[in-house]
Protein backbone atom coordinates (compact mmCIF):
# COMPACT_ATOMS: atom_id res chain seq x y z
CA UNK A 1 0.00 0.00 0.00
CA UNK A 2 1.52 3.41 -0.66
CA UNK A 3 -0.30 6.67 -0.56
CA UNK A 4 2.93 8.79 -1.79
CA UNK A 5 1.49 10.26 -4.79
CA UNK A 6 -1.34 12.50 -3.31
CA UNK A 7 0.65 14.49 -1.12
CA UNK A 8 -1.03 13.97 2.46
CA UNK A 9 -2.10 11.55 4.96
CA UNK A 10 -5.65 12.39 4.90
CA UNK A 11 -7.75 10.68 2.56
CA UNK A 12 -9.96 14.24 1.98
CA UNK A 13 -7.24 15.72 0.77
CA UNK A 14 -5.32 12.76 -1.05
CA UNK A 15 -7.65 11.26 -4.19
CA UNK A 16 -4.85 8.38 -4.72
CA UNK A 17 -4.70 7.57 -0.79
CA UNK A 18 -8.79 7.76 -0.71
CA UNK A 19 -8.57 5.05 -3.83
CA UNK A 20 -6.58 2.72 -1.91
CA UNK A 21 -7.98 2.98 1.15
CA UNK A 22 -11.25 2.40 -0.49
CA UNK A 23 -9.84 -0.94 -2.36
CA UNK A 24 -8.00 -2.22 0.74
CA UNK A 25 -11.38 -2.25 2.53
CA UNK A 26 -12.87 -4.09 -0.32
CA UNK A 27 -10.46 -6.73 -0.23
CA UNK A 28 -10.92 -7.01 3.67
CA UNK A 29 -8.09 -5.54 4.65
CA UNK A 30 -7.60 -5.31 8.87
CA UNK A 31 -8.19 -1.98 10.02
CA UNK A 32 -5.04 -2.34 12.47
CA UNK A 33 -2.99 -3.29 8.98
CA UNK A 34 -4.13 0.30 7.48
CA UNK A 35 -2.97 1.97 10.44
CA UNK A 36 0.05 0.82 10.76
CA UNK A 37 0.55 1.17 6.98
CA UNK A 38 -0.41 5.09 7.37
CA UNK A 39 1.58 5.23 10.54
CA UNK A 40 4.75 4.36 8.23
CA UNK A 41 3.54 7.35 6.05
CA UNK A 42 6.63 8.65 4.37
CA UNK A 43 8.49 11.97 5.95
CA UNK A 44 7.62 13.84 3.25
CA UNK A 45 3.96 14.10 4.94
CA UNK A 46 5.87 15.46 7.83
CA UNK A 47 7.10 18.95 5.80
CA UNK A 48 5.78 21.15 3.20
CA UNK A 49 8.59 22.12 0.29
CA UNK A 50 8.95 26.33 1.11
CA UNK A 51 10.90 29.01 -0.28
CA UNK A 52 12.88 30.78 2.35
CA UNK A 53 14.71 34.04 2.49
CA UNK A 54 16.43 35.89 5.08
CA UNK A 55 17.00 39.12 4.92
CA UNK A 56 19.26 41.76 7.26
CA UNK A 57 19.95 45.35 7.16
CA UNK A 58 23.43 47.00 6.38
CA UNK A 59 22.82 49.17 9.76
CA UNK A 60 20.46 50.27 12.46
CA UNK A 61 18.91 53.14 10.32
CA UNK A 62 18.43 50.96 7.18
CA UNK A 63 16.21 48.67 9.76
CA UNK A 64 14.03 51.54 10.90
CA UNK A 65 14.02 52.87 7.15
CA UNK A 66 13.22 50.64 4.79
CA UNK A 67 11.43 47.64 6.55
CA UNK A 68 7.93 48.66 5.62
CA UNK A 69 9.31 49.07 1.69
CA UNK A 70 11.14 45.67 1.89
CA UNK A 71 8.21 43.68 3.39
CA UNK A 72 5.61 45.80 0.63
CA UNK A 73 8.10 44.56 -2.09
CA UNK A 74 8.37 40.93 -1.31
CA UNK A 75 4.28 40.47 -0.84
CA UNK A 76 3.67 41.94 -3.85
CA UNK A 77 6.03 39.24 -5.12
CA UNK A 78 5.06 36.63 -3.83
CA UNK A 79 5.84 35.71 -0.37
CA UNK A 80 3.26 34.17 1.31
CA UNK A 81 5.16 35.22 4.94
CA UNK A 82 7.41 37.10 6.61
CA UNK A 83 8.38 37.79 9.86
CA UNK A 84 11.16 39.78 12.05
CA UNK A 85 14.08 38.07 14.38
CA UNK A 86 15.68 40.33 17.02
CA UNK A 87 19.31 39.90 17.84
CA UNK A 88 19.55 37.82 20.93
CA UNK A 89 21.88 35.55 23.09
CA UNK A 90 22.35 32.91 20.65
CA UNK A 91 22.60 35.85 17.50
CA UNK A 92 23.92 38.90 16.93
CA UNK A 93 22.17 39.84 13.84
CA UNK A 94 18.43 40.56 13.05
CA UNK A 95 16.57 39.88 10.35
CA UNK A 96 13.82 39.54 8.22
CA UNK A 97 12.50 35.89 6.74
CA UNK A 98 10.24 35.22 4.05
CA UNK A 99 8.36 32.30 2.53
CA UNK A 100 7.41 31.54 -0.78
CA UNK A 101 6.51 28.73 -3.29
CA UNK A 102 9.66 27.09 -4.27
CA UNK A 103 8.78 28.07 -7.85
CA UNK A 104 8.40 31.59 -7.09
CA UNK A 105 11.83 31.85 -4.94
CA UNK A 106 14.02 33.12 -7.44
CA UNK A 107 11.81 36.02 -8.84
CA UNK A 108 11.28 37.01 -5.23
CA UNK A 109 15.12 36.97 -4.09
CA UNK A 110 16.23 38.93 -7.31
CA UNK A 111 13.42 41.56 -6.40
CA UNK A 112 14.44 41.58 -2.78
CA UNK A 113 17.88 42.18 -4.05
CA UNK A 114 16.95 44.74 -6.98
CA UNK A 115 14.59 46.71 -4.53
CA UNK A 116 17.04 47.78 -1.49
CA UNK A 117 21.07 46.82 -2.29
CA UNK A 118 22.51 49.36 -0.62
CA UNK A 119 20.49 49.09 2.60
CA UNK A 120 19.66 45.09 2.74
CA UNK A 121 21.45 42.12 2.42
CA UNK A 122 19.99 38.51 0.95
CA UNK A 123 21.27 36.21 3.81
CA UNK A 124 19.85 33.03 2.79
CA UNK A 125 17.79 32.34 -0.46
CA UNK A 126 17.05 28.82 -0.47
CA UNK A 127 14.03 25.77 -0.66
CA UNK A 128 13.57 24.71 2.71
CA UNK A 129 11.38 21.68 4.37
CA UNK A 130 9.21 23.76 6.66
CA UNK A 131 6.56 21.55 8.97
CA UNK A 132 3.42 20.92 8.29
CA UNK A 133 2.40 20.67 12.32
CA UNK A 134 3.78 22.34 15.26
CA UNK A 135 5.39 20.03 17.05
CA UNK A 136 5.18 19.55 21.03
CA UNK A 137 7.85 21.29 23.19
CA UNK A 138 10.93 18.97 24.31
CA UNK A 139 12.32 19.22 28.10
CA UNK A 140 16.02 20.45 27.87
CA UNK A 141 17.95 17.53 28.13
CA UNK A 142 15.89 15.92 24.99
CA UNK A 143 16.25 19.54 23.14
CA UNK A 144 20.22 19.27 23.67
CA UNK A 145 20.03 15.47 23.00
CA UNK A 146 18.43 17.17 19.46
CA UNK A 147 20.95 19.66 18.77
CA UNK A 148 23.81 16.90 19.32
CA UNK A 149 22.37 14.31 16.98
CA UNK A 150 21.60 17.39 14.45
CA UNK A 151 25.64 18.44 14.91
CA UNK A 152 26.58 14.84 14.29
CA UNK A 153 24.40 14.12 11.85
CA UNK A 154 25.68 17.79 9.96
CA UNK A 155 29.51 16.61 10.50
CA UNK A 156 29.10 13.91 8.45
CA UNK A 157 30.36 14.71 4.80
CA UNK A 158 27.15 12.57 3.23
CA UNK A 159 24.25 14.54 4.76
CA UNK A 160 23.49 18.03 2.91
CA UNK A 161 20.63 18.96 5.31
CA UNK A 162 19.29 18.37 8.67
CA UNK A 163 15.55 19.49 9.11
CA UNK A 164 13.47 19.00 12.32
CA UNK A 165 9.97 19.88 13.00
CA UNK A 166 10.79 21.35 16.94
CA UNK A 167 10.28 24.27 18.01
CA UNK A 168 13.79 24.54 19.81
CA UNK A 169 15.73 23.89 16.64
CA UNK A 170 14.09 26.76 14.20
Amino acid sequence: MTSTEGGSTDPLKNLHLAAILKRAKEMDVPKENIEKALAKAPVKFMFKRMGYITVSPVDDSAKQDGQDELAETALTNGAIDFDSVEKSEDSDVSFLWFTCEPDTLLSLTAAISQQLPQTWNVGVSEVRYMPLQESPEISTEDRDGLKALINELESNDDVLQVWTSSQDDR
